[in-house]
């Protein structure tokens, strides 16, 4: 048994996701931090469906040569079954933006609606494979990952 809560997490994703590809499809990154902020309500009605809710819900991610894995997992991050599944090709990547402690923001574009995600700072080699996976350009001066006057990652 792994002694680390983080890599404890990762295995539990990973061993989860495995159960769900298809044939050929093999997972490339998992990011078992990731959260999507709430929506607000606007004095409507509560939100608790989908991937998006009126309450901030952990959203661990699983990436595949084909496919993005959204699982549910509540207030807590361990996983409790598949939320979601996106094809790679119909992903859009709108935003990234820096968060305190390391993590990154992303928003992407899913089936029209603009999807805010909060990874950690752990996630953020995981990060660079699915922005790469989705025409994003890699790690370097050109990176989403990267702040103005970073040096180009090698």
């Amino acid at each position: 048994m792994h002694s680390d809560p983080a890599t404890r997490y990762r295995v539990r994703i990973e061993h989860e996701a495995s159960g769900l590809l298809r044939g050929g499809e093999v997972g490339v990154a998992v990011l078992p931090f990731t959260s999507v902020p709430r929506r607000a309500r606007h004095g409507g009605p509560k939100i608790v469906t989908g991937v998006r809710q009126t309450a901030r819900r952990y959203r661990p991610l699983v990436v595949t040569s084909e496919r993005l894995l959204v699982f549910d997992s509540g207030r807590t991050p361990g996983p409790r079954g598949l939320l979601a599944a996106y094809p790679l090709d119909q992903l859009r990547l709108l935003d990234v933006a820096p968060l305190r402690f390391g993590g990154t923001r992303f928003v992407l574009d899913i089936e029209g609606e603009a999807v805010p995600f909060d990874a950690g700072r752990h996630d953020v080699a995981a990060l660079e494979v699915l922005f790469q996976l989705l025409d994003v350009h890699p790690a370097g001066e050109d990176s989403p990952l990267s702040e103005p006057g970073d040096p180009p990652h090698r």
